[in-house]
């Protein structure tokens, strides 16, 4: 079992909600002590694996083009379906969609536990990933050379997954962000490497009910052409995308609580979300009957429009999470 470690943020939440407490008492005058005080929900992070030989910045596994420079372009791959279903199975929308949450909501403890699995996973710089096409139609440029993975925790998905729990805690869900990059030493065993970081999250942490393993997707047509997602009617911001796996038993619960999520993004913030990508395969989605991959943008988006999609599905998220009140 990993050390618990207190970080900043744990400080730093402690310390905000400390005095808040006592100007509420001072403003109400001494009924108040008495009351219920409401003291936003926090979020707990759990340090990053110490490494014996920690690896160069740059991570192989991810061939970004042959050599030479290609353009970026950039789409909306919104559609006016929910899935797009790659296997076998049935599936009735309706029915998922009108199933019951999952639990309950409890402000009081973390229900929510963000991983990485591919946590090395990067976006492109704004030098590179243009916000709006050049004289010649190009959203920018990739080359041989352009970064696909990086160990920089301000950069790649560790930061993308704390920009989702902070905007889950704005809107009242408590998350625990796991801040392991399983990919870092070995790319092959990252979804060995964080399923066992999952179940020993689940067993210390009772109270987590749901489990978001966040990557970011990357989109190469056979020319080395890259594409970037841009969600159409939202400024700046990437698009996300739905993972969901049949391979085990509980399948229908995770794709019926991605559909609600898809649902709730669909009507705040159109365009936000692509179809659900339904699949034969597992991804550790098994360990919980709330379990969810969240593809957040590609590698030719920017780092600032993947993070605005994160905070725009967590605001979603949480949303769907509070239904069970």
């Amino acid at each position: 079992m990993k050390e618990k470690i207190k970080t900043a943020k744990d400080f730093i939440c402690f310390y905000l909600a400390l005095p808040l407490f006592v100007l509420m008492v001072l403003a109400t005058g001494v009924g108040a002590v008495g009351s219920e005080v409401t003291i936003p929900a926090a979020i707990f992070i759990k340090e990053e694996k110490e490494l014996s030989n920690p690896p160069s910045k740059i991570i192989s596994g991810e061939i970004s083009s042959d050599n030479g420079v290609f353009t970026i372009n950039a789409k909306d791959l919104s559609k006016d379906y929910n899935i797009l279903n790659a296997t076998n199975k049935e599936v009735d929308e309706e029915e998922l969609l009108q199933a019951p949450p999952l639990y309950k909501y409890d402000e009081s403890a973390p229900m929510v536990l963000v991983v990485h699995t591919h946590g090395t996973e990067c976006y492109s710089s704004e030098e590179q990933s243009f916000s709006t096409p050049d004289e010649g139609g190009s959203y920018g440029f990739y080359d041989s050379n352009s970064e696909t993975r990086s160990t920089d925790v301000q950069s790649n998905m560790i930061a993308i997954g704390e920009a989702f729990c902070s905007a889950l805690s704005r809107n009242g869900v408590s998350a625990i962000q796991c801040r392991i990059m399983h990919d870092k030493e070995d790319y092959n065993s990252s979804y060995a490497n964080s399923r066992k970081s999952i179940e020993e999250y689940l067993e210390e942490f009772p109270s987590i009910k749901y489990v978001i393993d966040i990557h970011r997707d990357s989109l190469t047509a056979e020319d080395g052409t890259k594409t970037k997602l841009i969600a159409g009617e939202i400024e700046d911001c990437a698009q996300v995308m739905l993972v969901n796996g049949t391979a085990f038993d509980n399948w229908e619960d995770n794709l019926s609580l991605a559909l609600k999520l898809k649902k709730a993004m669909d009507e705040k913030y159109p365009s936000l979300s692509r179809p659900i990508y339904l699949r034969n395969s597992k991804y550790n989605l098994d360990l919980t009957r709330g379990s969810l991959l969240l593809e957040v943008g590609t590698c030719a988006n920017t780092f600032e429009e993947a993070k605005r999609a994160a905070e725009l599905s967590a605001e979603c998220f949480a949303s769907v999470i509070k239904q069970g009140n």
